[in-house]
Formats: structure tokens, C-alpha cells, sequence
């Protein structure tokens, strides 16, 4: 680590000597940027640079920024930070929608203020569409104005499931405590069939809809890429345009990735030998099972639930004050 930090800092030491008359006539705020796949060493880069340079950590991890889950987000703790200030960090509720809008709207701000005290901003995170929103001029929007129920309806899936696998586990131990009867039946097999087949649907007919809206988009995309099919098809709601014409738009007016930018970045993208990545993995999901993991993830349950009851309490109540007034509109 010491003999690569040494390197970088060379590195940008040069480069920046480069164009200090360049960022002088341009005026764009220098920015350090570290990003790469979990384990590959990301966090404790930003750190050890942050303490050469006087810098500052914004957090560019999506997961990180929600409160709690700690172990499963592998969040360094204060010891570890070093004294380093870390910003974007831990200061939303676990349900709270957050976009790549949204997290723009919050790391400009805290950038600019970084520079304007004489320190160093880096970004440090793998969460790329985070980073390339706040690097790269975008014409797409990101709003939906249906997104909080979208998430609260994915939430309640997501929570079931836990109970459902709970209540599996649990009827396993009872099987195995009685010589495994009943161990695999035909209606669990059926069942198992039925939700692979409706899954496999689903996804047929989000790619159809796609394809009839953004044809183009459609061909760039596999038909089990839900998630990025549902942005897609969210653009085109929500903007009246298709994505791949904004994408093009974008593009032809040097934006996207790679192209203009509103700051004077450097962008360390870091790898790991496979063999060394797994290890490192797999040690990783180790300590986190012996720290607290499950009770982590049981704790977030709860909070979801939670927020879910009290979302479907006011969505009730907004309903019923609406069938109130249009009643009383009908008497008057």
C-alpha cells in the first residue's frame, strides 16, 4: 500500500503541476475520484490519501449513505477513518428513495465546500452511476413521482421473502429433527416452478413494452436486465423522450461519459488479481457473519415493516379523506 500510494502521489503531484495554469483559467475545482469493485481497496486508498493530501472523504457508496447497516456495507468505523472527515455518510433512513439526482443535489455542495476551505475533495465509492452523474453533464432526467411506492410495494416483497425463507428454515430444522420427512414435496416443486415461470414472464413482458416504446434501447439490453429495462422505461414516462435519444442528445453535446465535466478530475479506478479478490472476499463475509450480520439484517427487517405499516396507514387515510370529499362535493 505505501509503495502505491508513493506512486500516486507522484503521479498526481505531476499532473497537477501540469495544469495549475489550466485549472486557473478554467476555474474547475480539482477532484480526486476512487472508485472500483468491492475489496478492491477503495476505502483505505481514500484514507491514506486524504491524510497525504489534506483531504477530505465524500462518500460516493449509495449503500453507505443509509443509517445503520454498518457490517453488511463494510462502513470503516471511527478508528479507521484516522481522523479523516468522511461526508455523505450514514444520513439517511434505511426506506428513504435516493437517486443519482438526488446524491449530486447533496456531494456538489459538499465538494465546493471542501475547496473553499483549501482541502482536497475525493470521492471515494464503487456506486458508478453516482460518480458518473457528478462527473459528466446528463440531460436524463431522474424523477418519478411514483418511485416512493414503487419502493415501499419492493420492500414489502423483499420482507416477505426473508419471512418466508425463515419460516422455511425453521420447518427444515423441524424436517430434520424427524428424519427428514417430507423433505422435498411436489407442491414446493410446483410452487418453485410457478414463481421461475411467472418471474421469466415478467421479464418478457417488461422487454416487450420496452421494445415498443425504445427499440434501440431494447436491443442494447437483456431481457433479464429488469432493473435497467424499468429505468428505461421510466425515462421515456417520466421525460416523454426515449432513453437512446437522450443518450444520443447527450452525447453529441459532449456529455455522458467522458465528456464535459465541471471539475478538474483525477479518476483512480482500482482492480485486484482474482485469486488475491476472492480471498479477500471471502475473509470478508466471514468476519461480517461473526460480527453481527444476521442481526443486522434482522434489525433493518424491522425498521422496513415498520415504515411499511405506517406508509400503508397514511395512504389509507389519504384515500379515505378523498372519498370523504367527493362525497361531500356529491351532497353539496
Amino acid at each position: 500500500m505505501a509503495t502505491l500510494i508513493q506512486t500516486i502521489m507522484r503521479k498526481i503531484t505531476t499532473t497537477t503541476a501540469k495544469k495549475t495554469t489550466t485549472h486557473q483559467s478554467n476555474n474547475k475545482i480539482p477532484l480526486l475520484v476512487i472508485i472500483g469493485a468491492t475489496g478492491t481497496g477503495k476505502t483505505k486508498l481514500g484514507i491514506e490519501l486524504a491524510k497525504k493530501l489534506n483531504g477530505e472523504v465524500v462518500n460516493a457508496d449509495s449503500l453507505q449513505m443509509y443509517q445503520g447497516l454498518s457490517i453488511v456495507t463494510a462502513k470503516p468505523d471511527a478508528k479507521e477513518m484516522d481522523g479523516v472527515p468522511h461526508h455523505l455518510m450514514s444520513f439517511l433512513p434505511p426506506t428513504k428513495v435516493f437517486t443519482a439526482h438526488d446524491f449530486c443535489k447533496e456531494a456538489v455542495p459538499v465538494i465546493e465546500d471542501i475547496h473553499k476551505r483549501g482541502k482536497v475533495p475525493i470521492v471515494v465509492g464503487g456506486t458508478l452511476y453516482y460518480v458518473q452523474s457528478l462527473l459528466w453533464d446528463s440531460l436524463i432526467n431522474h424523477g418519478n413521482s411514483n418511485i416512493e411506492e414503487k419502493i415501499m410495494n419492493h420492500a414489502k416483497e423483499m420482507t416477505t421473502i426473508i419471512s418466508n425463507e425463515d419460516s422455511t428454515t425453521s420447518n427444515d430444522d423441524n424436517d430434520n429433527n424427524n428424519n427428514n420427512m417430507n423433505k422435498s414435496t411436489p407442491s414446493n416443486t410446483i410452487s418453485n416452478n410457478v414463481n421461475k415461470s411467472n418471474n421469466n414472464n415478467k421479464n418478457d413482458n417488461l422487454w416487450e413494452k420496452l421494445k415498443s416504446i425504445d427499440p434501440v434501447m431494447a436491443e442494447r439490453l437483456h431481457p433479464n436486465n429488469i432493473r435497467k429495462i424499468e429505468r428505461s422505461i421510466e425515462i421515456f414516462e417520466t421525460s416523454g423522450q426515449r432513453h437512446s435519444d437522450l443518450i444520443d442528445l447527450q452525447v453529441s453535446k459532449g456529455g455522458g461519459i467522458g465528456g464535459n465535466s465541471p471539475y478538474d478530475y483525477r479518476m483512480l479506478w482500482l482492480h485486484c488479481e482474482k485469486e488475491t479478490h476472492d480471498i479477500r472476499l471471502n475473509d470478508r463475509i466471514d468476519k461480517m457473519l461473526l460480527t453481527g450480520l444476521e442481526k443486522e439484517i434482522r434489525d433493518l427487517q424491522r425498521i422496513i415493516l415498520k415504515d411499511i405499516e405506517e406508509y400503508e396507514r397514511n395512504d389509507n387515510n389519504n384515500n379515505n379523506n378523498s372519498d370523504n370529499n367527493n362525497n361531500n362535493n356529491i351532497n353539496n
